[in-house]
């Protein structure tokens, strides 16, 4: 079990390293798309964190938050993908 523990850890630091350079290039992102798609593949990768946390921990009521994010970054691109299209997201 110790091995298991030392391999999760060595994850969640590469996951917040990541982490860190979605920040990056949300701060630095040139177009919409960019900053779009580091939301996103932050959103999932913290999603991944959460998930490792909750084995970590074994805290697994973190589900919930996780499909929640899930959902929020899906809405997200929908709302910024019909943004781009019409100009407006129609109330």
């Amino acid at each position: 079990m110790d091995f298991i523990n030392v391999v999760i850890e060595m994850i969640l630091l590469i996951y917040i390293i990541a982490l860190i350079l979605y920040v990056v290039r949300l701060v630095k992102g040139f177009t919409i798309f960019d900053k779009v798609i580091a939301v996103d593949a932050a959103s999932y990768d913290l999603i991944v964190f959460m998930s490792l946390i909750a084995l970590y921990t074994g805290n697994y009521y973190m589900a919930t938050p996780m499909i929640l994010l899930a959902l929020w970054a899906f809405a997200l691109d929908l709302y910024i993908s019909k943004l781009v299209e019409y100009g407006d997201v129609g109330g």
